[in-house]
């Protein structure tokens, strides 16, 4: 979040504990999101650089997690986007929870989706491409990704077709030796 704001959001000037803060690790698993839904006041008092988070502009009149306007989870794991929409929905009401997620974990989240449960998500690279584009208008992490991933399968393919016409040669090769001795 930290390295979100201060290289991707530049341009528009955001400060920390002012615009946006940075509430930091959650522990606990399971129970520690729970006890945040219930009293999120108590359950993270300080920001990642020690300051009370609820005295801060951003989070100043927030209560409980229906007083935020929305809420991003970012995970590449089941179980955890699992324990959070379950363990926080009777807390948030109304507020939206968006979900940004990795393929791996993403169409095993979309039932939640499809329930109302989520507001939205956003799933691996390939979701993430067009957003990225239209957010910043010039490419970034993900498109360096992708571009990545393309050059890998790419290089796969080539050396699938060599190792083929290798084996091919090599085996035509050996059938003329075959023929040429008998």
């Amino acid at each position: 979040a930290e390295r979100f704001m201060k290289i991707l959001q530049t341009n528009r000037e955001y400060s920390r504990n002012v615009n946006f803060v940075n509430l930091g690790y959650l522990s606990g698993g399971a129970a520690g999101v729970q006890a945040f839904s219930k009293e999120p006041k108590t359950t993270k008092q300080l920001t990642t650089s020690g300051v009370n988070a609820w005295a801060t502009p951003v989070l100043q009149d927030v209560n409980d997690l229906s007083g935020f306007n929305s809420i991003f989870l970012l995970t590449d794991d089941l179980e955890t986007a699992r324990i959070w929409i379950e363990q926080t929905a009777t807390a948030r009401k109304k507020t939206p929870l968006f979900v940004v997620s990795s393929a791996q974990s993403g169409p095993m989240i979309m039932p939640y989706v499809q329930s109302g449960q989520i507001a939205g998500i956003i799933i691996g690279i390939n979701d993430g491409a067009p957003i990225e584009q239209a957010n910043g208008g010039r490419p970034g992490m993900a498109r360096r990704y992708w571009d990545a991933y393309g050059f890998g399968l790419l290089t796969a393919i080539a050396m699938i077709v060599i190792g083929s016409l290798w084996s091919l040669v090599t085996g035509w090769q050996a059938r003329r030796k075959e023929q040429g001795a008998a």
